[in-house]
């Protein structure tokens, strides 16, 4: 969480370790996140954000009512669309 007023940054969730645990606030692990995706046609629920990580890794649902952290489909695999082929 950001303050703009005061400047602090704020963990909400995470532990800092490298592994993928689901889980609430400080108890719950994320492996290199990459991206957060705001976007109500993937059907998130309110108060809730996904978070994507890097490589093939899982796609990880944030309430932010809650505080719970978990995992909505582990290992994707694709292929990066190249129209050249």
């Amino acid at each position: 969480m950001v303050d703009i007023a005061s400047r602090l940054v704020t963990t909400i969730a995470g532990d800092g370790k490298t592994e993928t645990r689901d889980g609430t606030g400080l108890k719950c692990s994320l492996h290199s996140p990459q991206q957060i995706v705001f976007d109500r046609s993937l059907n998130v629920k309110p108060n809730s954000v996904l978070l994507i990580t890097s490589g093939s890794g899982p796609i990880r649902r944030f309430n932010t009512e809650t505080g719970v952290l978990t995992t909505l489909k582990l290992n994707i695999n694709a292929t990066p669309f190249n129209p050249m082929r």
